[in-house]
């Protein structure tokens, strides 16, 4: 199970298999111990696992750690995997070592979930066409193919089931010796060629509808593809003739087996599993008006309470015409944009209450401004007359003084005025 595997690998390897409780306590006891031998061997024992392994493997007496060599595989089993990237870029790598460089930093990006990173992966190896993929030398040309392989896993591990599959099969149709290295495993073990199938069985089951299942079967250029790997053609034999009994037998059986103990395949098992009962699902209610709970429990062999839950969901988040009551689903019977009817109403009812707050906020600013222009018109004709009054009174005033002042001046002229008198 775990032979071939090395380095950050085998260490994610023996910590999945202990978290999930898989083996025998003795087998676990096993693997943890042999772990801690193996990272103190190479001198990394500073991984986050570290405790659990020395509590799992009840050591007396601790291996003698040895100095450790590579600074690199320190840092990713440490999950330091920044600084891992980091130390691999500034390397001096020789031109011919090119892919082989960048399929260690996919790794760690994969580890690390970075998946935004590798879409700039992705983006650098597409521009390595399949003419030129020969002429980089066989090294180099199955690291490239390998990069290739890992970006399609990295999908299914997002979820991306369709986009998953889509891309491995145009990896088969556009490079005609893919073929032949799948059938050959790596001596340098990461992501197996059984685990990255198994990836491909899965995406293909869950993305493609039931109702194209038997189109797929005959694409004449995936005629190899079966050769290589024949349960999924046996899985879409089943689902083609309605077995979905004997295909549950399986899926929940031997490729549930393969899928808990592996740290890759793992990771998005159960969304899966989910998905591709909720195709079976509706495969029942659309063929169906009134069907049982108990009964698809039974055919299919799925837990009745696990059968329940799973339809709820699936009639709320697709809103499909159903309801549950009790032991049964019914068909409920819906008109024509019955749905769309009663949120105009819903609308309408919202729109006219608000237009009624509106109107009566117009109506209340409508009086309270009728009622300032009527204060501002009385208090404006008083101030107008007030003024008025000070204006009159004033004019008749300053009219008396300058008569006044007229008079006296022609008084002082005439009698006072020498200059008069000299000038005669």
């Amino acid at each position: 199970m775990l032979q071939g595997f090395e380095g950050a690998i085998l260490v994610e390897r023996v910590n999945h298999l202990i978290c999930k409780g898989y083996g025998s306590e003795q087998e676990r006891k096993d693997w943890a111990r042999g772990i801690v031998e193996y990272l103190c061997g190479i001198g990394c024992i500073s991984t986050p696992y570290w405790n659990r392994f020395l509590a799992i493997g009840c050591f007396e007496i601790l291996p003698k750690v040895a100095f450790c060599e590579s600074t690199i595989l320190q840092r990713i089993i440490a999950h330091e995997y920044v600084e891992a990237v980091a130390l691999l870029e500034t390397n001096d790598i020789d031109v011919g070592a090119h892919c082989r460089s960048l399929e260690a930093i996919t790794e760690i990006m994969i580890l690390s979930r970075n998946f935004r990173e590798l879409d700039e992966i992705e983006y650098q190896v597409t521009g390595i066409n399949f003419s030129r993929q020969e002429s980089l030398g066989e090294l180099e040309a199955n690291a490239l193919r390998r990069i290739k392989l890992l970006l399609c896993a990295s999908l299914y591990l997002r979820g991306k089931y369709f986009d998953c599959a889509s891309c491995f099969f145009k990896l088969l149709t556009n490079d005609c010796r893919m073929m032949d290295f799948l059938n050959q495993e790596s001596s340098k073990k990461f992501l197996t060629n059984s685990e990255l199938l198994m990836m491909i069985q899965i995406s293909t089951l869950v993305a493609i509808p039931l109702d194209n299942y038997e189109d797929f079967t005959n694409i004449e250029e995936l005629g190899p593809f079966q050769k290589i790997c024949p349960s999924l053609y046996y899985c879409l034999g089943l689902l083609i003739n309605t077995s979905f009994g004997k295909f549950f037998q399986l899926w929940h059986g031997d490729i549930n087996e393969q899928c808990n103990k592996s740290f890759f395949l793992d990771q998005n098992w159960e969304t899966a599993q989910c998905m591709m009962r909720e195709k079976i699902y509706f495969f029942y209610l659309r063929v169906s008006t009134d069907i049982e709970i108990s009964y698809l429990s039974q055919i299919l062999g799925i837990e009745e309470s696990l059968v329940k839950e799973e339809i709820e969901n699936l009639i709320y988040s697709a809103h499909l015409c159903f309801e549950i009551k009790g032991n049964t689903i019914h068909y409920k019977r819906s008109f024509f944009l019955e749905s769309v009817v009663s949120q105009l109403r819903s609308n309408e009812k919202m729109i006219a209450s608000r237009l009624e707050s509106q109107s009566l906020k117009n109506r209340e600013m409508r009086n309270l401004l009728q009622s300032m222009i009527i204060d501002n018109n009385e208090n404006s004709r008083s101030i107008a007359g007030d003024a008025l009054l000070r204006s009159e009174r004033h004019g008749l005033g300053r009219e008396g003084s300058e008569l006044m002042d007229l008079d006296e001046i022609n008084d002082v002229s005439d009698t006072d005025n020498q200059s008069v008198e000299i000038g005669n």
